[in-house]
């Protein structure tokens, strides 16, 4: 098929849902005590809890598909997922992008997550570069 912009829009707006279950996920998993770290370097940096809460900033937990497990039970689809730029593909199905690292979410001018921008937290991670944007 041709151009369909109801189509479009529909994706768009389930693909904005996917990032504000991601990052509504990541603020949770700060709380976590994996994302010690992430606190740590938070705080080192002059970034109190209220800051991290207005810049919505979170955490990606280290395993391989946690935010996938996630969005998959919330009804999102494989195609969603890696469209999204929130999973990729690995050998057995799609796993998580962003593992170990701070989120930050990035928003449209409506204010939309449609992005996140995620940086590295130990120095001995091999898993990209260190800072790795959707």
């Amino acid at each position: 098929g041709g151009y369909n912009p109801s189509h479009q829009r529909g994706e768009r707006i389930r693909l904005i849902e996917a990032h504000q279950a991601a990052a509504e996920f990541y603020v949770r998993a700060l709380e976590s005590p994996e994302a010690e770290i992430g606190r740590k370097f938070l705080a080192e940096r002059g970034f109190d809890q209220d800051a991290a809460t207005h810049f919505r900033v979170g955490y990606s937990p280290a395993g391989w598909d946690h935010l996938t497990r996630y969005l998959r039970g919330k009804g999102f689809s494989d195609k969603e997922l890696i469209t999204s730029g929130l999973s990729q593909d690995g050998r057995r199905g799609p796993i998580d992008r962003f593992r170990g690292r701070l989120m930050w979410p990035i928003s449209d001018t409506a204010g939309d997550i449609v992005g996140f921008g995620a940086r590295k937290l130990r120095d001995d991670d091999d898993n990209g570069p260190k800072y790795l944007n959707t």
